[in-house]
Protein backbone atom coordinates (compact mmCIF):
# COMPACT_ATOMS: atom_id res chain seq x y z
CA UNK A 1 0.00 0.00 0.00
CA UNK A 2 2.79 2.34 0.60
CA UNK A 3 4.73 1.51 -2.23
CA UNK A 4 0.96 2.40 -4.23
CA UNK A 5 1.00 5.74 -2.91
CA UNK A 6 4.64 6.40 -3.56
CA UNK A 7 3.71 5.84 -7.03
CA UNK A 8 0.69 8.09 -6.99
CA UNK A 9 2.49 10.54 -5.55
CA UNK A 10 5.85 10.49 -8.11
CA UNK A 11 2.79 10.52 -11.00
CA UNK A 12 1.16 13.47 -9.31
CA UNK A 13 4.01 15.67 -8.82
CA UNK A 14 5.37 14.30 -12.71
CA UNK A 15 2.41 15.76 -14.16
CA UNK A 16 2.84 19.18 -12.34
CA UNK A 17 5.93 19.47 -13.99
CA UNK A 18 6.06 21.89 -17.15
CA UNK A 19 9.50 21.34 -19.76
CA UNK A 20 11.10 24.74 -20.40
CA UNK A 21 12.85 25.29 -23.71
CA UNK A 22 14.95 28.29 -23.94
CA UNK A 23 15.22 30.52 -27.20
CA UNK A 24 17.98 33.67 -27.44
CA UNK A 25 19.14 35.09 -30.56
CA UNK A 26 22.34 36.00 -29.11
CA UNK A 27 22.93 32.56 -27.40
CA UNK A 28 26.26 31.16 -28.26
CA UNK A 29 26.23 27.58 -26.58
CA UNK A 30 25.26 24.27 -27.84
CA UNK A 31 21.68 25.42 -29.06
CA UNK A 32 19.86 22.49 -27.92
CA UNK A 33 17.39 24.95 -25.44
CA UNK A 34 18.09 23.55 -22.51
CA UNK A 35 19.25 26.42 -20.59
CA UNK A 36 19.71 29.86 -21.23
CA UNK A 37 23.11 29.80 -22.23
CA UNK A 38 22.57 26.91 -24.34
CA UNK A 39 19.39 28.20 -25.96
CA UNK A 40 17.81 28.15 -29.48
CA UNK A 41 19.01 30.42 -31.86
CA UNK A 42 16.38 29.59 -34.45
CA UNK A 43 12.77 29.92 -32.98
CA UNK A 44 11.23 27.31 -35.48
CA UNK A 45 13.60 24.59 -34.29
CA UNK A 46 12.75 25.11 -30.97
CA UNK A 47 8.74 25.41 -31.89
CA UNK A 48 9.29 22.02 -34.04
CA UNK A 49 11.40 20.47 -31.31
CA UNK A 50 9.72 21.22 -28.00
CA UNK A 51 7.51 18.67 -26.61
CA UNK A 52 3.77 18.71 -26.58
CA UNK A 53 3.05 20.76 -23.20
CA UNK A 54 6.05 22.35 -22.54
CA UNK A 55 6.87 26.32 -22.41
CA UNK A 56 9.18 28.30 -24.86
CA UNK A 57 10.87 31.02 -23.45
CA UNK A 58 11.70 33.71 -26.00
CA UNK A 59 14.21 36.08 -24.72
CA UNK A 60 14.41 39.73 -26.74
CA UNK A 61 15.38 40.35 -29.89
CA UNK A 62 14.16 39.90 -34.03
CA UNK A 63 13.01 36.49 -35.08
CA UNK A 64 12.33 35.89 -39.00
CA UNK A 65 10.71 33.30 -40.64
CA UNK A 66 12.61 30.52 -42.65
CA UNK A 67 12.95 31.55 -46.05
CA UNK A 68 9.80 29.76 -47.24
CA UNK A 69 7.24 28.93 -44.54
CA UNK A 70 6.23 29.73 -40.78
CA UNK A 71 6.94 29.83 -37.26
CA UNK A 72 4.80 26.62 -37.25
CA UNK A 73 3.08 25.09 -34.00
CA UNK A 74 0.54 21.38 -34.25
CA UNK A 75 0.62 20.97 -30.59
CA UNK A 76 -0.14 22.02 -26.70
CA UNK A 77 2.41 24.59 -26.48
CA UNK A 78 2.93 27.43 -24.06
CA UNK A 79 4.93 30.45 -26.08
CA UNK A 80 5.96 33.50 -23.93
CA UNK A 81 8.13 35.93 -25.10
CA UNK A 82 9.80 39.60 -23.44
CA UNK A 83 12.54 37.80 -21.46
CA UNK A 84 15.81 39.05 -21.42
CA UNK A 85 17.68 36.10 -20.85
CA UNK A 86 18.09 34.30 -17.38
CA UNK A 87 14.92 34.70 -15.79
CA UNK A 88 13.79 31.66 -13.76
CA UNK A 89 10.21 32.04 -13.31
CA UNK A 90 7.44 33.00 -16.44
CA UNK A 91 6.29 36.19 -14.44
CA UNK A 92 9.56 37.53 -14.94
CA UNK A 93 8.90 38.23 -18.74
CA UNK A 94 8.55 41.97 -19.60
CA UNK A 95 7.46 42.67 -22.85
CA UNK A 96 7.31 46.33 -22.89
CA UNK A 97 11.38 46.08 -21.63
CA UNK A 98 12.43 43.03 -23.64
CA UNK A 99 10.70 43.36 -26.99
CA UNK A 100 10.27 40.28 -28.86
CA UNK A 101 9.41 40.51 -32.53
CA UNK A 102 8.51 37.74 -34.99
CA UNK A 103 8.95 39.30 -38.46
CA UNK A 104 7.83 37.48 -41.77
CA UNK A 105 9.95 39.64 -43.71
CA UNK A 106 12.52 37.59 -45.26
CA UNK A 107 14.74 40.01 -46.99
CA UNK A 108 13.86 42.83 -44.09
CA UNK A 109 13.36 45.08 -46.97
CA UNK A 110 9.64 46.61 -46.22
CA UNK A 111 9.32 50.16 -46.41
CA UNK A 112 8.39 51.90 -42.73
CA UNK A 113 4.34 53.26 -42.47
CA UNK A 114 3.62 51.88 -45.96
CA UNK A 115 2.41 48.46 -47.59
CA UNK A 116 4.43 48.03 -51.02
CA UNK A 117 3.25 44.53 -53.00
CA UNK A 118 6.21 44.19 -54.68
CA UNK A 119 8.69 44.83 -51.21
CA UNK A 120 6.00 42.51 -49.29
CA UNK A 121 6.42 39.46 -51.79
CA UNK A 122 9.44 37.74 -49.92
CA UNK A 123 7.06 38.13 -46.83
CA UNK A 124 5.75 35.16 -45.16
CA UNK A 125 2.74 34.59 -42.82
CA UNK A 126 4.73 34.49 -39.33
CA UNK A 127 2.67 32.39 -37.00
CA UNK A 128 0.84 29.15 -38.12
CA UNK A 129 -1.31 27.03 -35.52
CA UNK A 130 -3.44 24.01 -36.27
CA UNK A 131 -4.78 21.43 -35.09
CA UNK A 132 -5.91 18.39 -37.27
CA UNK A 133 -8.31 16.35 -34.88
CA UNK A 134 -11.84 16.67 -35.85
CA UNK A 135 -12.54 19.09 -32.71
CA UNK A 136 -10.46 21.13 -30.88
CA UNK A 137 -8.37 18.67 -28.65
CA UNK A 138 -5.61 21.55 -27.41
CA UNK A 139 -4.97 25.19 -26.08
CA UNK A 140 -1.75 26.94 -27.55
CA UNK A 141 -1.17 29.78 -25.30
CA UNK A 142 0.73 33.13 -27.04
CA UNK A 143 1.83 35.88 -24.88
CA UNK A 144 4.09 38.67 -24.76
CA UNK A 145 4.93 38.87 -28.67
CA UNK A 146 5.01 41.42 -31.03
CA UNK A 147 4.47 40.08 -34.80
CA UNK A 148 5.10 41.95 -37.57
CA UNK A 149 5.58 42.69 -41.45
CA UNK A 150 3.52 38.86 -42.28
CA UNK A 151 2.46 39.55 -46.11
CA UNK A 152 0.04 37.50 -47.54
CA UNK A 153 -0.23 37.70 -51.70
CA UNK A 154 -2.67 40.10 -51.94
CA UNK A 155 -3.67 38.05 -55.92
CA UNK A 156 -6.74 36.47 -53.76
CA UNK A 157 -8.92 34.16 -56.00
CA UNK A 158 -12.66 33.89 -55.65
CA UNK A 159 -13.15 30.39 -53.80
CA UNK A 160 -10.17 30.54 -52.13
CA UNK A 161 -10.29 32.36 -48.81
CA UNK A 162 -7.52 30.35 -47.10
CA UNK A 163 -4.17 30.50 -48.23
CA UNK A 164 -5.23 34.84 -48.25
CA UNK A 165 -5.51 34.38 -45.10
CA UNK A 166 -3.83 35.69 -41.40
CA UNK A 167 -0.80 37.44 -42.27
CA UNK A 168 0.31 37.99 -38.99
CA UNK A 169 -1.30 35.05 -37.25
CA UNK A 170 -3.41 31.99 -39.02
CA UNK A 171 -4.96 29.57 -36.52
CA UNK A 172 -7.11 26.74 -37.03
CA UNK A 173 -6.66 25.67 -33.03
CA UNK A 174 -7.71 26.88 -29.66
CA UNK A 175 -5.72 29.96 -29.15
CA UNK A 176 -5.19 31.70 -25.44
CA UNK A 177 -3.64 35.29 -26.56
CA UNK A 178 -2.49 38.12 -24.33
CA UNK A 179 -0.11 40.69 -24.70
CA UNK A 180 0.01 40.47 -28.44
CA UNK A 181 1.17 43.68 -30.67
CA UNK A 182 0.48 43.23 -34.55
CA UNK A 183 2.07 45.59 -36.57
CA UNK A 184 2.74 46.08 -40.59
CA UNK A 185 0.87 43.10 -41.62
CA UNK A 186 -1.09 42.70 -44.92
CA UNK A 187 -3.62 39.68 -45.84
CA UNK A 188 -6.93 39.70 -48.08
CA UNK A 189 -8.54 38.11 -44.82
CA UNK A 190 -7.64 38.92 -41.60
CA UNK A 191 -4.24 40.89 -41.96
CA UNK A 192 -3.32 40.31 -38.59
CA UNK A 193 -5.19 37.61 -37.17
CA UNK A 194 -7.86 34.66 -39.00
CA UNK A 195 -8.68 32.60 -36.13
CA UNK A 196 -10.95 29.90 -38.34
CA UNK A 197 -13.26 26.31 -38.04
CA UNK A 198 -14.25 24.49 -35.26
CA UNK A 199 -10.71 23.17 -33.95
CA UNK A 200 -10.36 27.18 -32.80
CA UNK A 201 -13.23 26.98 -30.52
CA UNK A 202 -13.02 29.07 -27.53
CA UNK A 203 -10.21 30.42 -28.57
CA UNK A 204 -9.34 34.34 -26.35
CA UNK A 205 -7.61 37.12 -27.25
CA UNK A 206 -6.42 39.66 -24.41
CA UNK A 207 -5.01 42.84 -24.13
CA UNK A 208 -4.35 42.67 -27.87
CA UNK A 209 -2.48 45.74 -29.98
CA UNK A 210 -3.44 46.87 -33.82
CA UNK A 211 -1.44 49.20 -34.90
CA UNK A 212 -0.67 49.85 -38.86
CA UNK A 213 -1.68 47.03 -40.09
CA UNK A 214 -3.16 46.91 -43.16
CA UNK A 215 -6.36 45.44 -44.31
CA UNK A 216 -7.54 43.67 -47.68
CA UNK A 217 -10.68 42.33 -48.28
CA UNK A 218 -11.62 41.36 -44.70
CA UNK A 219 -10.16 43.54 -41.87
CA UNK A 220 -7.42 43.33 -39.99
CA UNK A 221 -8.92 40.23 -37.21
CA UNK A 222 -10.92 38.02 -39.45
CA UNK A 223 -13.57 35.15 -37.26
CA UNK A 224 -15.22 32.38 -39.24
CA UNK A 225 -17.24 29.45 -38.34
CA UNK A 226 -15.41 29.14 -34.97
CA UNK A 227 -17.36 29.67 -32.25
CA UNK A 228 -17.35 31.44 -28.46
CA UNK A 229 -14.41 33.48 -29.23
CA UNK A 230 -13.49 36.16 -27.25
CA UNK A 231 -11.43 39.72 -27.65
CA UNK A 232 -11.01 41.60 -24.34
CA UNK A 233 -9.21 44.69 -23.17
CA UNK A 234 -7.51 45.16 -26.34
CA UNK A 235 -6.54 48.38 -28.28
CA UNK A 236 -7.06 49.00 -32.07
CA UNK A 237 -6.02 51.48 -34.41
CA UNK A 238 -4.10 52.45 -37.96
CA UNK A 239 -1.44 54.89 -38.74
CA UNK A 240 -2.37 58.38 -37.84
CA UNK A 241 -3.64 60.50 -41.35
CA UNK A 242 -3.76 57.17 -43.36
CA UNK A 243 -6.99 55.41 -44.73
CA UNK A 244 -7.26 51.50 -45.21
CA UNK A 245 -9.61 49.82 -47.32
CA UNK A 246 -11.57 47.44 -44.18
CA UNK A 247 -11.91 47.98 -40.36
CA UNK A 248 -10.65 46.02 -37.87
CA UNK A 249 -12.96 43.12 -37.02
CA UNK A 250 -15.24 40.48 -39.32
CA UNK A 251 -17.07 38.45 -37.60
CA UNK A 252 -18.48 35.67 -40.03
CA UNK A 253 -21.10 32.69 -39.47
CA UNK A 254 -20.06 32.69 -35.15
CA UNK A 255 -22.32 31.72 -32.25
CA UNK A 256 -21.51 33.35 -29.51
CA UNK A 257 -18.63 35.84 -29.90
CA UNK A 258 -17.95 38.68 -27.33
CA UNK A 259 -15.96 42.02 -27.62
CA UNK A 260 -15.51 43.47 -24.14
CA UNK A 261 -13.57 46.41 -22.89
CA UNK A 262 -11.74 47.25 -26.24
CA UNK A 263 -11.38 50.23 -27.75
CA UNK A 264 -11.82 51.09 -31.25
CA UNK A 265 -9.54 54.31 -32.56
CA UNK A 266 -9.06 56.92 -35.43
CA UNK A 267 -10.09 54.28 -38.12
CA UNK A 268 -10.64 55.75 -42.01
CA UNK A 269 -11.62 53.27 -43.85
CA UNK A 270 -13.20 53.16 -47.67
CA UNK A 271 -15.57 50.52 -47.09
CA UNK A 272 -19.08 49.74 -44.39
CA UNK A 273 -18.04 48.98 -41.06
CA UNK A 274 -14.69 50.10 -39.45
CA UNK A 275 -14.94 48.78 -36.17
CA UNK A 276 -17.09 45.70 -36.16
CA UNK A 277 -18.64 43.82 -39.06
CA UNK A 278 -21.42 41.18 -38.07
CA UNK A 279 -22.48 38.46 -40.88
CA UNK A 280 -24.85 35.92 -40.26
CA UNK A 281 -24.13 35.20 -36.58
CA UNK A 282 -25.91 34.37 -33.51
CA UNK A 283 -25.50 35.83 -29.61
CA UNK A 284 -22.84 38.17 -29.98
CA UNK A 285 -22.02 40.59 -27.35
CA UNK A 286 -20.15 44.05 -27.78
CA UNK A 287 -19.57 44.97 -24.28
CA UNK A 288 -17.83 48.15 -22.35
CA UNK A 289 -16.18 49.22 -25.75
CA UNK A 290 -15.09 52.87 -27.03
CA UNK A 291 -15.80 53.60 -30.78
CA UNK A 292 -14.05 56.62 -31.15
CA UNK A 293 -13.43 58.92 -34.43
CA UNK A 294 -14.38 56.12 -36.97
CA UNK A 295 -14.68 57.53 -40.26
CA UNK A 296 -16.12 55.20 -43.72
CA UNK A 297 -17.31 55.55 -46.81
CA UNK A 298 -20.03 52.97 -45.94
CA UNK A 299 -22.85 52.75 -44.04
CA UNK A 300 -22.56 51.38 -40.34
CA UNK A 301 -19.08 52.37 -39.30
CA UNK A 302 -18.77 51.86 -36.20
CA UNK A 303 -20.77 48.55 -36.16
CA UNK A 304 -22.45 47.00 -39.30
CA UNK A 305 -24.34 43.99 -38.47
CA UNK A 306 -26.40 42.03 -41.29
CA UNK A 307 -27.44 38.35 -42.38
CA UNK A 308 -26.90 37.35 -45.87
CA UNK A 309 -29.48 36.66 -48.43
CA UNK A 310 -28.48 33.32 -49.21
CA UNK A 311 -27.85 32.07 -45.41
CA UNK A 312 -30.41 30.03 -43.69
CA UNK A 313 -31.50 32.11 -40.28
CA UNK A 314 -33.71 28.70 -39.02
CA UNK A 315 -30.09 27.46 -38.43
CA UNK A 316 -29.95 30.14 -35.13
CA UNK A 317 -32.16 31.28 -32.68
CA UNK A 318 -33.17 34.53 -34.14
CA UNK A 319 -34.26 36.80 -30.98
CA UNK A 320 -33.50 40.42 -29.77
CA UNK A 321 -30.44 39.03 -28.31
CA UNK A 322 -29.15 38.12 -31.63
CA UNK A 323 -26.55 41.21 -31.09
CA UNK A 324 -26.51 42.75 -27.57
CA UNK A 325 -24.72 46.36 -27.60
CA UNK A 326 -23.68 47.32 -23.53
CA UNK A 327 -22.34 50.11 -21.61
CA UNK A 328 -20.41 51.05 -24.85
CA UNK A 329 -19.48 54.62 -26.21
CA UNK A 330 -19.52 56.06 -29.39
CA UNK A 331 -18.01 59.71 -30.25
CA UNK A 332 -17.21 61.60 -33.15
CA UNK A 333 -18.01 58.52 -35.96
CA UNK A 334 -19.42 59.27 -39.05
CA UNK A 335 -20.33 57.98 -42.93
CA UNK A 336 -19.47 60.01 -45.58
CA UNK A 337 -20.16 60.13 -49.23
CA UNK A 338 -23.42 58.94 -48.72
CA UNK A 339 -23.34 56.33 -45.78
CA UNK A 340 -25.81 55.82 -43.48
CA UNK A 341 -25.76 55.35 -39.86
CA UNK A 342 -22.04 56.48 -38.44
CA UNK A 343 -23.03 54.50 -34.94
CA UNK A 344 -24.30 51.74 -36.88
CA UNK A 345 -25.90 49.83 -39.23
CA UNK A 346 -28.15 46.77 -39.06
CA UNK A 347 -29.92 44.65 -41.30
CA UNK A 348 -32.60 41.89 -41.56
CA UNK A 349 -31.19 40.98 -37.92
CA UNK A 350 -32.20 41.79 -34.21
CA UNK A 351 -30.24 44.04 -32.00
CA UNK A 352 -30.35 45.30 -27.82
CA UNK A 353 -29.04 48.00 -27.04
CA UNK A 354 -28.52 49.60 -23.51
CA UNK A 355 -26.52 51.71 -21.12
CA UNK A 356 -24.81 53.16 -23.92
CA UNK A 357 -24.01 56.43 -25.04
CA UNK A 358 -23.68 57.94 -28.52
CA UNK A 359 -22.51 61.50 -28.60
CA UNK A 360 -21.76 63.21 -32.41
CA UNK A 361 -22.30 60.66 -34.98
CA UNK A 362 -23.25 61.58 -38.18
CA UNK A 363 -24.47 60.64 -42.02
CA UNK A 364 -22.80 64.10 -43.53
CA UNK A 365 -24.02 62.81 -46.92
CA UNK A 366 -26.63 60.12 -45.96
CA UNK A 367 -29.24 59.48 -43.90
CA UNK A 368 -29.34 58.27 -39.99
CA UNK A 369 -27.27 59.57 -38.28
CA UNK A 370 -26.37 57.51 -35.75
CA UNK A 371 -28.02 54.25 -36.68
CA UNK A 372 -29.85 52.59 -39.98
CA UNK A 373 -32.43 49.65 -39.87
CA UNK A 374 -32.89 47.69 -43.46
CA UNK A 375 -35.12 44.64 -42.65
CA UNK A 376 -36.61 42.70 -45.96
CA UNK A 377 -36.80 39.12 -45.27
CA UNK A 378 -40.71 38.42 -46.17
CA UNK A 379 -43.02 37.80 -43.37
CA UNK A 380 -40.28 38.12 -40.39
CA UNK A 381 -40.30 40.09 -37.61
CA UNK A 382 -37.43 42.11 -36.78
CA UNK A 383 -36.62 43.52 -33.16
CA UNK A 384 -35.19 46.16 -31.80
CA UNK A 385 -34.89 47.12 -28.33
CA UNK A 386 -32.85 50.18 -26.51
CA UNK A 387 -32.50 51.24 -22.98
CA UNK A 388 -30.97 53.37 -20.33
CA UNK A 389 -29.09 55.00 -23.39
CA UNK A 390 -28.31 58.37 -24.70
CA UNK A 391 -28.50 59.65 -27.94
CA UNK A 392 -26.96 63.15 -28.61
CA UNK A 393 -25.80 65.64 -31.32
CA UNK A 394 -26.28 63.63 -33.85
CA UNK A 395 -27.33 64.86 -37.70
CA UNK A 396 -27.72 63.41 -41.03
CA UNK A 397 -29.17 64.46 -44.27
CA UNK A 398 -32.95 64.57 -44.47
CA UNK A 399 -34.20 61.43 -42.59
CA UNK A 400 -33.54 60.28 -38.97
CA UNK A 401 -31.18 62.90 -37.43
CA UNK A 402 -30.56 60.15 -34.92
CA UNK A 403 -31.96 56.21 -35.80
CA UNK A 404 -33.79 55.60 -39.18
CA UNK A 405 -35.69 52.36 -39.33
CA UNK A 406 -36.88 51.07 -42.90
CA UNK A 407 -38.49 47.94 -43.56
CA UNK A 408 -39.74 46.33 -46.86
CA UNK A 409 -41.11 43.17 -49.10
CA UNK A 410 -43.11 42.27 -46.37
CA UNK A 411 -40.69 42.44 -43.36
CA UNK A 412 -41.40 44.01 -40.29
CA UNK A 413 -39.40 46.01 -37.88
CA UNK A 414 -40.54 45.79 -33.98
CA UNK A 415 -38.40 48.84 -31.78
CA UNK A 416 -39.17 49.79 -28.59
CA UNK A 417 -36.90 52.80 -26.70
CA UNK A 418 -36.79 52.91 -22.75
CA UNK A 419 -35.74 54.93 -20.66
CA UNK A 420 -33.59 57.05 -23.54
CA UNK A 421 -32.37 60.70 -23.85
CA UNK A 422 -32.41 62.16 -26.95
CA UNK A 423 -30.79 65.37 -27.36
CA UNK A 424 -30.13 67.76 -29.70
CA UNK A 425 -30.17 65.72 -33.01
CA UNK A 426 -30.73 67.40 -36.21
CA UNK A 427 -32.77 66.15 -39.50
CA UNK A 428 -30.74 68.58 -42.15
CA UNK A 429 -31.85 70.15 -45.42
CA UNK A 430 -35.57 69.62 -44.13
CA UNK A 431 -35.50 66.37 -43.21
CA UNK A 432 -38.58 64.37 -40.74
CA UNK A 433 -37.45 63.28 -37.73
CA UNK A 434 -34.77 65.08 -35.54
CA UNK A 435 -34.50 62.04 -33.34
CA UNK A 436 -36.50 59.08 -34.93
CA UNK A 437 -37.73 58.09 -38.23
CA UNK A 438 -39.34 54.65 -38.75
CA UNK A 439 -40.61 54.17 -42.65
CA UNK A 440 -42.46 52.10 -44.94
CA UNK A 441 -43.45 49.20 -42.89
CA UNK A 442 -46.81 47.57 -44.02
CA UNK A 443 -46.19 46.09 -40.37
CA UNK A 444 -44.24 49.12 -38.13
CA UNK A 445 -44.29 48.85 -34.72
CA UNK A 446 -42.72 51.81 -32.46
CA UNK A 447 -42.87 51.80 -28.79
CA UNK A 448 -41.86 54.58 -26.09
CA UNK A 449 -41.31 54.14 -22.97
CA UNK A 450 -39.83 57.20 -20.33
CA UNK A 451 -37.98 58.22 -22.79
CA UNK A 452 -36.94 62.14 -23.14
CA UNK A 453 -36.65 64.22 -26.54
CA UNK A 454 -34.68 67.44 -26.23
CA UNK A 455 -34.11 70.34 -29.13
CA UNK A 456 -34.34 67.76 -31.73
CA UNK A 457 -35.46 68.96 -35.33
CA UNK A 458 -33.79 70.67 -37.81
CA UNK A 459 -31.07 73.48 -38.56
CA UNK A 460 -33.68 75.19 -41.23
CA UNK A 461 -37.34 73.16 -41.15
CA UNK A 462 -38.99 69.91 -40.58
CA UNK A 463 -41.16 68.52 -43.16
CA UNK A 464 -42.96 66.55 -40.51
CA UNK A 465 -41.65 65.41 -36.86
CA UNK A 466 -39.26 67.80 -34.88
CA UNK A 467 -38.39 64.30 -32.98
CA UNK A 468 -40.24 61.41 -34.17
CA UNK A 469 -41.82 60.55 -37.50
CA UNK A 470 -43.62 57.47 -38.52
CA UNK A 471 -44.77 56.16 -41.83
CA UNK A 472 -46.72 52.98 -42.70
CA UNK A 473 -49.32 51.20 -40.49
Amino acid sequence: MKQLLLLFCLAMASAGLTAQVYVDIDATGSANGTTWADAYTNLNDALLAAPAGSEVWVAEGLYVTPDTVSFFIDKELTVLGGFQGGEVKADEADPGQNETILSGDVMQNDPADSYDSTLYADNNRVLYVVDTNVTSAFTVTLDGLTITHGGVAANFVEGSLLPFSGAGLRSFAKVAASRLKFTANFADFGSAIATLFQTANGSTYDNITLEGNYSGIAYQIYARLVDSVKFTNSNFSILEDTEVATGVMQINDVVGAEVENCVFRGITTTFAGAGIRIVNTDDVIIKGCRFDSLTSQGSGTSIFAFTNQFFDASLFERTVDDIIIDGCTFNFCRTIGGGRGGGWRADDTHMTIRNTTFDGCSSTAGIGGVAYFQMAVPGETFEFLMQDSEVKNSSDQGFGGAVLGLSFDGASLSSTYENTLFENNDSQDNGSGGAITIANGANTDLTLKGCDFIDNGSATSVVQGGAVTVYGN
